[in-house]
């Protein structure tokens, strides 16, 4: 398992002073990331070797949120290894065990220059190591859609939305579907599955759907409805 300890910040919250969904992400993100460099799988790594682990799942499991100034630990560790896939577990937690957030992943290796998919190599997985799969409800990767979409506003892919890889960054569909929830939504669980890497200029069109347990949002292509993303935000239970 590899950790780090942070602090929540005020650019970390809401308007009720809880960390964001995007925050959440992006503390995970930068999780794996600094495991990579810390086992010698850092970027620059990955681009001498021209291929790259990409994001096709995530299942994030809200238990509570932390807020500004609450000290936390963010934690990952890969769980299975198969020829196509790597499978990963993440979390956020406090110093004493309070369990905030805990999440499951499931990546897949890529060439960076044809964008086809690569096996995952005995290597590439021994890097890592392989710790127990954590204790929690796993979803089915298949999300619910919407039924009866309303087409939101569409969003043009801006420089400021992308990664190291040149596509869209995993946390900005999210926080696109988060646009259409009520204000009255909690979230407990965020669920995506990643179809295709929207790139710079690309223009997206949400479609959503408020369902019995949560919201349904399919982020297409405007050129040809190809879609990028399937995002489902399901409500708290009480």
């Amino acid at each position: 398992m590899y950790q780090f300890k942070t602090e929540i910040r005020y650019s970390q919250i809401d308007a009720e002073g809880r960390l964001t969904p995007r925050a959440i992400i992006d503390l995970f993100q930068d999780c794996v990331n600094f495991h990579s460099k810390s086992v010698g799988a850092s970027i620059e790594y990955f681009k001498e070797k021209r291929k790259v682990w990409v994001l096709l799942s995530w299942q994030i499991v809200i238990d509570d949120y932390p807020t500004m100034g609450d000290e936390v630990l963010v934690w990952t560790q890969p769980y299975n290894f198969t020829p196509m896939y790597g499978m990963r577990n993440f979390g956020l937690k406090s110093p004493k065990g309070r369990i905030y957030v805990r999440a499951n992943s499931i990546w897949t290796m890529v060439d960076i220059d044809t964008g086809r998919i690569l096996r995952v190599t005995p290597e590439d997985a021994e890097m890592y190591g392989i710790g127990e799969k954590i204790d929690m409800e796993y979803a089915p990767r298949k999300l619910p859609v919407p039924k009866e979409p309303t087409a939101g506003e569409s969003v043009r892919v801006m420089k400021y939305h992308l990664d190291t890889n040149n596509h869209m960054n995993n946390c900005q569909y999210v926080q696109l579907a988060t646009e259409y929830l009520p204000d009255d939504f909690d979230i407990g669980q965020i669920r995506v599955e990643y179809k295709n890497s929207a790139k710079y200029g690309d223009i997206l069109v949400p479609y959503y759907e408020l369902q019995e347990d949560g919201l349904a949002v399919e982020l297409k292509s405007a050129e040809d409805e190809k879609i990028f993303a399937i995002v489902y935000l399901e409500r708290r239970k009480a």
